[in-house]
């Protein structure tokens, strides 16, 4: 995919592609100045473009495909082509990477190093102004995600129909307290039963959750069954 970008023809679709970046805002000094300083990179679904944790400085101006950015394996979000990802570590060059970017499809990436796009930047500080805006408007973003203080702590508690009793009487004790406790019976360790969003989102709601299995319940996987307290240890 990257070679559509190549060559001399390549290299005016390039500028286009740069010029459509909302970072450059269609200003042509600042699209020819990055491209005499960007690497090409092409991905597939499924790769990773930036990890978690990890130490570079690197920034990322998406030309084509999409991106999503996990944290803890959720996704917060998704960069599209036009977008910038990495952008902190222009700002913080020694902080590691907050978020992990997937591609979620094929995609082609103009890579730029932090000293490189630094000094595009003290030539044209309108990049700088950009990050600040945007950065602003992803932690609004980042916000929105936080969830709200309960007065009640939730409690989600997963049982089977043979040891609903357990799960009745952990409810029943917790009315007590500062609790409030759902039992989730939905099919429980059999999850073809329920679309797994549902019980992703009864999770997402809780602050903890219990499994509650019964001496002679097992667990299948990789093939094979064993006793599901065993599995779950």
């Amino acid at each position: 995919m990257k070679e559509k970008f190549e060559g001399a023809e390549g290299r005016n679709l390039l500028l286009q592609a740069l010029l459509e970046q909302k970072v450059i805002e269609g200003n042509r000094e600042v699209a020819a100045s990055i491209m005499e300083k960007v690497e090409l990179v092409e991905l597939q679904k499924g790769d990773v473009l930036i990890e978690n944790g990890v130490y570079d400085d690197f920034i990322y101006m998406v030309l084509s495909g999409s991106f999503d950015v996990r944290i803890y394996n959720r996704i917060i979000a998704r960069r599209l082509s036009g977008s910038t990802v990495g952008e902190m570590a222009a700002i913080q060059p020694l902080q590691p990477r907050s978020a992990t970017v997937v591609a979620t499809e094929a995609a082609v990436v103009a890579r730029i190093s932090q000293a490189d796009l630094s000094r595009i930047g003290d030539a044209f500080p309108q990049i700088w102004r950009f990050f600040a805006k945007d950065l602003a408007r992803r932690l609004l973003q980042r916000n929105s995600l936080l969830a709200a203080p309960r007065e009640r702590i939730r409690v989600l508690i997963l049982s089977s129909a043979e040891t609903i009793e357990v799960a009745k009487a952990i409810q029943s004790a917790f009315a007590r307290e500062a609790f409030s406790v759902t039992v989730w019976m939905e099919g429980v360790f059999r999850t073809a039963r329920y679309p797994i969003s549902r019980l992703e989102k009864q999770l997402d709601q809780s602050d903890f959750a219990i499994a509650i299995v019964a001496p002679d319940d097992s667990a299948a996987g990789a093939g094979r069954s064993m006793p599901a307290a065993t599995r779950m240890a």
